[in-house]
């Protein structure tokens, strides 16, 4: 349905992954059209299995029932977690049923046994990212060096807005937070960026407004296509301008409140997201609600966290109280 969210998939999951031999089969035939370039949908997946002989495991009647079975791809990584979880329990029912086997003989070494057990058990749980956490990768100094040898200088995509170009443009894993006083114009500035990035360069863009409604958003976002004032917007928006929202790889979500989990959650659905933008931080929820300074703190990190594993650059606003103006 979504070669992108395929993409992902063959990335996090292996065909041992799954239980079912067809299942197997299936996305053994995904990963080589992902390989190769090729397109991946119903019908060349069809086509794939035919020439590798899976017809047999794998009937186009079973195709059709899952595309009916998952009808988005909104949720893959639930769906991957998912199976990710029945793919430990299998290995720790077999893990089980091992040492039962072994702990029945009486002359063998129970000591032996069990210390294999526990390294057996501690590897896959953190293949898995379950003992406590996720695993933390090391990167020794001579992989180090291979990786800063091989690095691409900084440069993001640059966009004809004021600061960016000083920040080397929209560069994947930045936070960049613009922060000032109530009426300066961050949100205006936010507008400009949704515009420039998303409705002219196509890049994939999820907003965040806990101030603005979307359809505020949206105006204001018509006026910088338009290059006129808000007041002065034909009413209704003619097609020409609408028709750069149709095209758009860009979504907003525009309640009052929101956590910075549950931005993490949709930015993760959002396959291929390339920038986020956040308006405003202080409104955003954390993890600690008994101390405010503390709570956006969190936020902070949570949205620097989002932009490094996502891949992602993170523009949040951030309003500065009026008395800091006052302040020594």
């Amino acid at each position: 349905m979504d070669a992108e969210a395929a993409r992902v998939v063959s990335r996090d999951l292996s065909s041992q992954d799954f239980f079912l031999t067809k299942h197997q089969a299936l996305w053994l035939t995904i990963a080589g059209l992902i390989e190769r370039g090729d397109p991946v949908d119903r019908v060349s997946v069809y086509r794939e299995v035919l020439r590798l002989g899976q017809a047999d495991h794998v009937p186009p009647s079973y195709l059709i029932h899952l595309e009916e079975s998952v009808p988005t791809a909104a949720n893959l990584m639930h769906y991957i977690g998912l199976v990710k979880d029945a793919t430990l329990r299998r290995e720790a029912r077999g893990l089980g049923l091992r040492l039962a086997e072994q702990a029945s003989d009486l002359g063998a070494d129970i000591s032996r046994i069990l210390a294999d057990w526990s390294e057996d058990t501690q590897a896959r749980l953190e293949a898995s990212g379950r003992n406590g956490g996720p695993s933390v990768p090391i990167i020794t100094g001579q992989a180090w060096a291979n990786e800063l040898r091989d690095a691409e200088p900084r440069c993001g995509i640059q966009i004809p807005l004021p600061a960016f170009g000083v920040l080397g443009g929209l560069v994947p894993g930045d936070l960049v937070v613009i922060a000032g006083r109530p009426g300066m114009g961050k949100s205006t500035l936010a507008c400009q960026l949704s515009v420039e990035a998303c409705l002219r360069f196509l890049l994939p863009t999820y907003i965040v407004s806990t101030e603005m409604t979307r359809q505020q958003w949206g105006t204001w976002m018509s006026a910088v296509v338009a290059d006129r004032s808000t007041a002065s917007l034909p009413r209704p928006l003619p097609e020409p301008i609408l028709s750069w929202w149709r095209r758009a790889p860009i979504a907003i979500s525009d309640q009052g409140t929101i956590s910075i989990a549950q931005i993490r959650a949709i930015a993760e659905r959002r396959v291929g997201i390339r920038l986020l933008i956040v308006d405003h931080i202080g409104r955003v929820a954390g993890g600690r609600r008994d101390n405010r300074v503390l709570e956006v703190g969190d936020v902070a990190r949570g949205l620097k966290s989002i932009a490094k594993d996502l891949g992602c650059t993170v523009v949040a606003i951030c309003q500065l109280n009026r008395r800091v103006e006052g302040a020594d």
